[in-house]
């Protein structure tokens, strides 16, 4: 418990605190038999103080409380006591080179009612203070009423169609307008949803990072805190889609700084982990191996969510949900006798961090992709994902399942030709082309048929 002789002594709210008309009821009902009218007065009153933390000519000082106030700095420091023993203020004191000693206070909300009175030591001294009857009385108003014989009474309101007249024909098919209104909020509420979701998965691998010791490392070459908290989204980020340690992280970062400028390069980071993305993969893979977990019962499991799922169809469901993208494009790229370029490690990198993509649909998207090309092209990627999007796929089985259909229907239409929308492996007979009768042509765009006709010329080499 703090006191303190000097009116002079400087201090400041440290948060904000709003006060609604519900609160301030159980504040005046419930808190302030307990703590008296100067307490709550006090409480009130620097609950509109805070502003921000301020500079040295804006710091408030005890006496301007007092004035303000009306009580001597006794009655003001018991009144801060009375309010910290009900947990609505917290008091810290810090020293300043300049201001020397200063109080900080923080704000606590008062309690909801029935949390109030679910608080033993709380209601038990508000019950010896204003005794059994008023006691009684304050628990009734703050329990919600219901009418005695409601549950017996019969219901006499009006209908809607008693009240108003439609068309029968509008009552049971609303209106496309109507419809595309209610689509339309239904949509942004699930968008709402989805975003909060990905906030709190985002905010619990953020929560993983020990960014003391990131912040303290980054120190060592002159980079401050301030530097390191502006990137904390971006180096989050990096560190979970690389799968690196902090140190590791600060190693590799501190390659790209450059003399007598004490910032983070953020681009040139991010560009460094790309180019050295196979290094990391043996330390990361060794260190993460006790985390990795099979997903073969997961996908035995949705499988038969899938209509005449093949041996091959289950080889590449399970490998797709077994590797986190970058291995999985790697692999892919050793098993084609390819290699993998920058360019294809950035398009990855994007369908994760910047567009939010599940690890079993990026590596979905790749075996497609590569199906059909021999590297991973961001348009034709953007193509197929957004076609994916817009009939609802957003997970590999789905994506899988999808693939099926298309197949099916192709071949319900007569092609002969033994399609496989995701598979494109294998070797393929050459076959030589008679230049002269093949005429010069431009490049298509990137639509509907011109997928189906590379395609057809994939599956039929």
């Amino acid at each position: 418990m703090y006191f303190s002789t000097n009116p002079k002594l400087p201090f400041y709210v440290a948060n904000q605190l709003t006060i609604d008309t519900e609160q301030q009821k159980v504040i005046m009902k419930l808190y302030q038999p307990l703590v008296g009218a100067v307490a709550t007065s006090v409480y009130l009153t620097l609950c509109q103080q805070f502003n921000r933390v301020p500079i040295r000519s804006e710091f408030l000082r005890l006496a301007q409380l007092q004035e303000q106030l009306d009580i001597d700095l006794k009655s003001l420091f018991n009144a801060f006591h009375k309010l910290e023993a009900v947990s609505l203020l917290k008091t810290s004191t810090s020293q300043n080179d300049i201001l020397g000693e200063a109080l900080i206070f923080e704000l606590k909300a008062p309690l909801a009612a029935k949390d109030f009175f679910g608080t033993f030591l709380l209601s038990s001294l508000l019950l010896e203070k204003i005794g059994e009857p008023l006691f009684k009385s304050l628990q009734q108003s703050f329990t919600p009423q219901t009418f005695p014989d409601s549950e017996n009474a019969r219901d006499v309101s009006a209908g809607f169609f008693e009240v108003f007249h439609m068309a029968d024909e509008t009552a049971i098919n609303p209106p496309a307008v109507v419809q595309e209104a209610a689509e339309s909020f239904a949509k942004n509420k699930q968008l709402g949803q989805e975003d909060a979701i990905a906030e709190t998965r985002e905010n619990e691998l953020t929560k993983l990072i020990d960014w003391q010791f990131l912040i303290d490392q980054f120190n060592a070459y002159h980079i401050d805190e301030a530097e390191v908290n502006k990137y904390r989204k971006q180096i989050s980020d990096m560190i979970n889609f690389y799968q690196l340690s902090e140190l590791e992280f600060v190693q590799l970062a501190t390659l790209t700084l450059t003399s007598g400028d004490h910032k983070l390069n953020i681009k040139r980071i991010e560009a460094n982990l790309t180019e050295n993305y196979e290094s990391l993969t043996d330390h990361a893979s060794v260190r993460h191996s006790g985390r990795a977990t099979t997903k073969e019962a997961l996908v035995n499991k949705v499988s038969a969510m899938i209509n005449n799922l093949s041996e091959a169809d289950q080889r590449v469901l399970t490998s797709v949900n077994k590797y986190r993208p970058l291995d999985y494009l790697y692999r892919i790229k050793k098993e084609k006798g390819g290699y993998v370029t920058t360019s294809e490690k950035q398009i990855v990198y994007q369908l994760k961090q910047k567009n939010g993509l599940k690890d079993d649909l990026i590596n979905m998207l790749i075996y497609v992709t590569l199906g059909m090309a021999p590297t991973l092209s961001k348009a034709l990627v953007d193509r197929i994902a957004n076609d994916w999007f817009q009939n609802g796929v957003v997970t590999a089985v789905q994506a899988l399942s999808y693939v099926k259909n298309r197949e099916n229907k192709r071949q319900q239409q007569g092609q002969n030709t033994k399609h496989r929308y995701y598979q494109g492996q294998g070797k393929k007979k050459e076959v030589a082309t008679d230049w002269s009768k093949k005429k010069a042509t431009v490049d298509p765009k990137i639509t509907d048929e011109y997928l189906d006709k590379l395609l057809d010329k994939i599956d039929g080499k």
